[in-house]
């Protein structure tokens, strides 16, 4: 509350030295009290929005990170170890022994990649496990879309790329792959009719081509040829002419 004393008023009439008592209101008090407020409304939305913009940045940093990585990285391709094989006597025309692998390969690359003219070289070992000298070369025929003898009754299937495949980048594939012997085509061939025989032992190494570099060979797995292969026949009554052997 607030008193104010006024002299002689300037009207006639008007009494001298009247007090005049005004009070103030508390609106006009808080007139300035909206615009602290606002000032820290201000202030805390600035701040908010520097750590959504830190954050945001972080993010695409992170993004960019990860998409250099995922197309630049330079990583490797490799077959993984199988768990198991499979024989199969004659396939189509052909009276050869053919090997099936149930494969996975990795490309831990950045881009994809094309396997191109994988081959098996397969070299004898004496019971010990050292090799004799004596090798035989088992070229990429085609591929099957499972094991089982449903699939193994037909014809198994050419890659849309003549003895080759792809794999995409950063991934783990799996691929059926069907071997033949060479010149299992030629009926004049000491291999036109190869067969695997019981107790045999071999040592198994892959060959293959990535894009155009130049081929590498690594080994694959051992293996022992049980017995039981010397009993496949496609034409006996028994209907017993391919076997499943694993690895592990």
């Amino acid at each position: 509350m607030k008193t104010v004393t006024v002299g002689k008023g300037p009207n006639p009439g008007e009494p001298e030295g009247v007090k005049v008592t005004s009070q103030v209101s508390s609106s006009s008090a808080s007139v300035s009290q909206p615009q602290t407020e606002s000032s820290e409304q201000l202030k805390g939305k600035t701040h908010v929005e520097i750590v959504i913009s830190v954050i945001a940045l972080i993010i695409s940093l992170l993004s960019l990170a990860f998409t250099l990585w995922y197309h630049l990285y330079p990583g490797e391709v490799k077959p993984l170890k199988p768990s198991a094989y499979s024989i199969i006597r004659e396939v189509g025309p052909f009276p050869s022994d053919h090997l099936v692998i149930p494969m996975e390969w990795e490309n831990t690359r950045g881009q994809p990649v094309l396997v191109r003219n994988p081959y098996l070289v397969l070299r004898a070992l004496t019971p010990e496990g050292k090799e004799t000298g004596k090798e035989l070369r088992f070229p990429l025929a085609g591929g099957y879309p499972e094991i089982s003898s449903k699939t193994f009754a037909e014809h198994y299937e050419y890659f849309e790329h003549v003895n080759s495949f792809s794999l995409d980048p950063h991934s783990v594939s799996r691929k059926v792959l069907v071997f033949h012997v060479e010149q299992w085509w030629d009926d004049k061939s000491s291999l036109h009719k190869f067969r695997f025989k019981g107790n045999e032992n071999y040592r198994v190494y892959i060959g293959f081509q990535l894009n155009l570099d130049k081929h590498s060979q690594t080994v694959l797995f051992d293996f022992h040829v049980y017995d039981t292969v010397d009993r496949l026949d496609r034409t006996g009554t028994e209907g017993y002419w391919w076997d499943y052997f694993s690895l592990e």
